[in-house]
Order: structure tokens, then sequence, then C-alpha cells
């Protein structure tokens, strides 16, 4: 299988909201995200993705299927410089452990080159494993780990650059 990596328009926004409500859902496995009245997760920098300068939203299309999407902004976790961030990366299940998410993760980190920070929620040990093993055969090892978190972030942070 091969992935498309499309620059969401503005017109896409609907479909990653929707998307959102199940990668939120995904999440409260691992972190309490409250519903609002009306039974929804809300994001409150969603509408900030085609507003505002540093910020990119992707869709991945598996056979012209949605697959999931990724936000990238240049928010730094650790306090540190930074040049991109991934602040969300969501594959649909029935799309994972098929090597779908490594393509996209890989292709959305060639589009943009610098200082990278992924930052993983403290207890959400599966993306920690996933994203340590993308970053580690993306950067073939030369990247930092911040085990332990910093800049008020609680979980592993991991920069790394692929400046060329």
């Amino acid at each position: 299988m091969q992935v498309d990596i499309v620059e969401a328009s503005l017109s896409d926004k609907p479909i990653i909201r929707n998307l959102m409500q199940l990668y939120l859902y995904d999440l409260t496995e691992y972190e309490p995200i409250p519903l609002d009245a009306h039974g929804l997760f809300n994001y409150n920098y969603l509408d900030h993705y085609w507003i505002e300068k540093g910020r990119f939203p992707f869709l991945f299309k598996v056979n012209e299927n949605l697959a999931g999407f990724a936000l990238i902004n240049q928010h730094s976790n650790s306090g540190k410089h930074v040049d991109y961030s991934m602040a969300e990366f969501f594959i649909l299940k029935k799309y994972r452990l098929t090597g779908i998410s490594k393509q996209a993760a890989f292709c959305l980190l060639d589009k943009f080159h610098g200082t990278w920070e992924i930052a993983v929620g403290k207890e959400n040990k599966p993306a920690q494993a996933f994203w340590r093993k993308i970053i580690s055969d993306y950067t073939q090892g030369n990247f930092e780990d911040l085990s332990n978190g910093c800049g008020g972030w609680h979980g592993p942070i991991h920069r790394f650059d692929n400046s060329k």
C-alpha cells in the first residue's frame, strides 16, 4: 500500500475536524479528554492551521480513501529552539501496522528540513514506542531523547535535525 500526503485546504477542515473526533477518542485511553455538552471532543487550535503562519495541516489517503491526518507547527514543548513540531499524527486503525504510518511520517519529515520536536504523552506507551522507532530509523539513531520531558511537557520529547 502507498500513502498519499495531501496538504489540507480550507475545504478539508471539516474532514480533519471529523477525523479529530476519532483521534481524540483513541487518546482518551491515555489522557482524560472531556466531551463538550454536545458529546464532542474539542481541539482548540484546529482553526489556527488555516489562519496562522507556521502551521501545516495534512490528510493521508490510501487508494484515494482517507487514512488519517497530521498537524505540524512550530511550537516547542521543550522550550528549546525548534523549526517544526509534530503536533498531531493520526492513522485509522485499519491502516496501522501496515507500513502506512511509517511512510506518512517519513514523507512529512522529508517535507520540512530543520530542527524537529516530537513530544509524546507520558501514558501513551504505544505512541512512545512508535515514535522512538520511527525517529531512530529516520535519523539512523541520531536524535536527542528527553525522556523525562521538560518545558512543562510530561512525557518524552524527541529532538533531531534533518537539515540537508
